[in-house]
C-alpha cells in the first residue's frame, strides 16, 4: 500500500472518521504487514499525545476533550482555485484585447479630427495616340525597334545587358 495512503486511512481511524468496513480492511492489513502496524502505533502515539496536549484548550472552550479531537477541515477547491490559470489566461486576453482597440479608437478619432488638405498631383500630358495601322506587330514598330538589312531579317537597335541580379539592366545600342 502507498505509504500516503497508509498514513490518511490511519489519521481517520484515529480521528474516528474511518468507516467500520473500511476500518475492518485496515486491521486485516495491519495484521499481514508489520511495517505497516509500527507506523499506526506510532501515529496512535502521536494522536494520543495531542488530545493531551490540546485538553485545557478543549476544556476551556466547554468542549469534552475525549471526543473534540483535532481533525482535518474539509478542504473542497472552488471553482477560482480549480480553474484560477484559466481565468487569469482569459483575463489577459480580454484586459490585451481592449487595450488594443481602445489604441486603434483613439488613434482612428485623433487623425479624423486634424484636417487633411489634398496633395497636389502633377498630370501627366496624354500621349498622342498611334494609328491603328501602328499596331505591336505592325512593320512600323518593326522599324522603330529593328534595322532593315535590305534581307529578310531584322536586326535589332538595341541590345538588353543585365551584368548582375543586383543592378538594373541596361539597354545598349547595337552599331
Amino acid at each position: 500500500m502507498n505509504p500516503e495512503t497508509l498514513d490518511a486511512l490511519l489519521i481517520d481511524r484515529a480521528l474516528g472518521e474511518l468507516d467500520p468496513e473500511h476500518a475492518a480492511l485496515l486491521d486485516a492489513y495491519l495484521a499481514l504487514a508489520p511495517a505497516a502496524s509500527a507506523r499506526a502505533a506510532q501515529l496512535e502515539g502521536t494522536m494520543n499525545l495531542t488530545r493531551r496536549l490540546l485538553a485545557p484548550a478543549i476544556r476551556s472552550a466547554g468542549a469534552d476533550p475525549t471526543t473534540a479531537v483535532p481533525s482535518r477541515p474539509e478542504v473542497r477547491p472552488g471553482v477560482w482555485r480549480r480553474y484560477r490559470g484559466e481565468w487569469l489566461r482569459l483575463a489577459a486576453c480580454l484586459l490585451l484585447g481592449g487595450a488594443i482597440g481602445w489604441s486603434v479608437t483613439a488613434l482612428r478619432e485623433r487623425d479624423s479630427n486634424t484636417s487633411h488638405t489634398p496633395v497636389p498631383v502633377a498630370r501627366a500630358p496624354a500621349t498622342p495616340t498611334r494609328p491603328a495601322t501602328d499596331s505591336f506587330w505592325s512593320p512600323a514598330a518593326a522599324a522603330r525597334t529593328h534595322r532593315d538589312t535590305g534581307g529578310q531579317r531584322l536586326v535589332p537597335l538595341h541590345r538588353l545587358r543585365w551584368d548582375s541580379p543586383l543592378r538594373k539592366p541596361t539597354l545598349e545600342e547595337i552599331p
